[in-house]
């Protein structure tokens, strides 16, 4: 007698899967040469084995959709479970005696376990497609394998107060970009950001994008190491070229459906749906607890897919009703601001017609008087502009270096604390560089144009590679260009990243003065530099830790330091990692240089961070300076 070999497949949330199980083990007893491959998968994996069984193939597995698959010798095609349940009672004499509620209780109990698994956890959203009945996806979640990424994205299900008292979360957003065949996008809120603050790190890319549905983070601009807060469902697989540079950590094992459904609707060219794809319910998953929840709404998905059936033309015309509406309210704006250009019309030619009548001599006097007064405003004193002129002066005659560090900090913080200065340099760049005059910068011809020539007037030269990835951030269409209105934006980042490469120089200046002053001193322990130096290299988390270090000292934290309190906390940070202690005097020679503030002995939380990184780049270079 020939071995016959049988595979079942199907979902692991079917009952109908477990009523085959049950067959199978029937038949395998009373026939020994029977051999059985058992395939359970969640809804995501599920469409893929089916996918690539009809392309390998072919024939009736191309029509089957629905769960289970039973097929004989790797190819023999049997069908679902009422044509496997035939085949078991033709040849093996089966008769399924068990009541059906007892494989969904089955199932219930096998599904129980895979949720209780200690190594993951799960995560739900109710997702509403325009006025259609919400769909429960459920999230799984790599905890084993990306632990703080999964805990930010649970945080944010859940929904938590931030340190501004903002109520931070998922739950009313929106899923606002389709790429088709790609991903699903969604996770954009309005205020707040991660439970980390604004950005964290890459935390592990050991998760490949090989699968449908597999969940993971966006970034801004496709910037290493800026995972906040929105997040990307795959809708197909591979996609290969995701792997290693975006963080996946989890996949969807149920309501993939809704991402299908997401998917066929009829894109906008910004990649936005043309209906609202809302999250209106989210937070952390309980199969328990949600289970009565999940069964009410497929209930009435069902009722409301066979009306669609009997009437499928229903949800053609509500999209139709929707349009109509939003037309009519264009109209209704279109002719209010007609309404308004007459009214302003009618006024000023009522003001022509009746003029007011004075006598020549007064009017010309007034006129005169006017015209001084509109020349003082043209040409208005900007005590700012004489301020920055002056720096730009003593910059060229000054030499050392030190001095020379200085005055670029304050020419810096000059422009980034006085707007109007800020967009005229941006205005003046801008008309330098746009040659074809069409309000869009190449990034190439901008990074070639500053690596040559942002030297002049004696600012710092940023490299051609750092100016390409900090233009990325601001190319939003991803074709190599940035508008006008991203320009100033760009500017102000350009600065900052200047001013981190004078800090540097700054602190090495400032160790080499201060290394004699610890030649003869031992007590402090190299041990935290690698760590400190790992912090520096991550801005994100070296503010993390001066957060924690200055609510050691300020608690809560205020809207603005005091010199002391600056100092306190940098000398805290220091003795927390093991580093040479910055006298409290130099600190503030290092905040009066590098700080530049409208307010006496009053500074920010942007201050703080500038001088903690001063301060700990001047310890480290005096531990290294000793170590020679």
């Amino acid at each position: 007698m020939k071995n016959l070999s049988i595979t079942l497949a199907g979902r692991k949330d079917d009952p109908y899967f477990f009523q085959c199980k049950a067959a199978l083990s029937f038949i395998k007893a009373k026939d020994p040469y029977v051999s059985s491959t058992e395939l359970a998968f969640f809804e995501t994996e599920w469409e893929q084995y089916l996918h690539q069984l009809q392309k390998t193939h072919g024939g009736f597995f191309l029509g089957h959709q629905s769960s289970p698959l039973v097929f004989l010798n790797d190819s023999e095609y049997i069908g679902g479970a009422a044509e496997f349940l035939t085949f078991a009672d033709d040849r093996y004499d089966y008769r399924d005696a068990a009541d059906f509620a007892s494989y969904v209780r089955s199932c219930d109990e096998a599904l129980r376990k895979v949720y209780e698994n200690p190594y993951r956890k799960y995560c739900y959203m109710d997702v509403r497609l325009g006025k259609r009945v919400p769909v429960t996806v459920v999230f799984e979640l790599y905890c084993d394998v990306a632990p703080a990424t999964c805990h930010n994205f649970i945080e944010l299900c859940k929904g938590f107060t931030d340190h501004k008292d903002r109520k931070v979360g998922y739950d009313g957003s929106k899923l606002h970009r389709v790429v088709p065949q790609v991903f699903v996008q969604g996770g954009k809120i309005k205020k707040g950001s991660s439970v980390y603050g604004k950005e964290f790190a890459d935390e592990s890319f050991s998760v490949k994008h090989d699968t449908v549905g597999t969940l993971g983070m966006a970034k801004r601009a496709n910037l290493s190491n800026t995972n906040e807060v929105q997040f990307y469902v795959t809708l197909t697989a591979p996609l290969s070229f995701m792997d290693k540079k975006y963080v996946a950590f989890g996949r969807v094992v149920q309501g993939f459906r809704v991402f299908r459904r997401i998917e066929e609707l009829k894109g906008r060219p910004n990649q936005k749906p043309d209906k609202k794809c809302k999250i209106v319910e989210c937070g952390e998953y309980d199969y328990d607890l949600m289970k009565p929840h999940i069964e009410a709404l497929e209930k009435e998905e069902r009722e409301e897919l066979e009306k669609l059936k009997e009437n499928p033309e229903s949800d053609e015309e509500s999209d139709k009703e929707k349009d109509k509406k939003k037309d009519k309210k264009k109209d209704k704006k279109k002719k209010k601001k007609d309404k308004k250009k007459k009214k302003h019309k009618k006024h000023d030619s009522s003001n022509e017609e009746e003029p007011p009548q004075e006598d020549k001599a007064t009017t010309e006097k007034d006129i005169e008087g006017d015209k001084k007064e509109t020349e003082v405003k043209e040409t208005p004193k900007n005590d700012a502009e004489e301020e920055l002129n002056e720096l730009f002066k003593q910059l060229e005659e000054v030499k050392d270096g030190m001095e020379n560090i200085k005055l670029l900090f304050a020419i810096i913080s000059k422009y980034l604390s006085h707007f109007p200065l800020l967009n005229k340099f941006a205005t003046e760049k801008f008309n330098a560089i746009d040659s074809n005059k069409n309000n869009m910068l190449s990034l190439d011809e901008l990074a070639r144009y500053f690596n040559k020539n942002f030297r002049e007037r004696g600012l710092p030269q940023l490299g051609t590679r750092q100016a390409l990835i900090l233009m990325a951030r601001y190319d939003r269409d991803r074709n190599g260009t940035i508008s006008r209105k991203e320009f100033i934006p760009y500017i102000i980042d350009f600065f900052k990243l200047i001013r981190q490469s004078l800090i540097l120089e700054y602190a090495d200046m400032k160790a080499r003065a201060l290394v004699e002053n610890y030649r003869n001193e031992t007590q402090w322990s190299a041990k935290g530099i690698a760590e400190v130096n790992m912090l520096l290299l991550n801005p994100r988390d070296f503010y993390v830790k001066l957060r924690k270090s200055t609510l050691a000292i300020v608690n809560p934290i205020p809207e603005e330091f005091d010199l002391d309190q600056m100092t306190s906390i940098c000398s805290n940070f220091c003795k927390i990692y093991g580093l040479p202690e910055v006298p409290k005097e130099e600190i503030g020679a290092i905040i009066e240089d590098s700080c530049v503030t409208d307010k006496e002995n009053a500074f920010n939380q942007g201050d703080l961070r500038i001088v903690a990184v001063a301060v700990v780049n001047i310890a480290i270079g005096i531990l290294s300076l000793l170590k020679r």
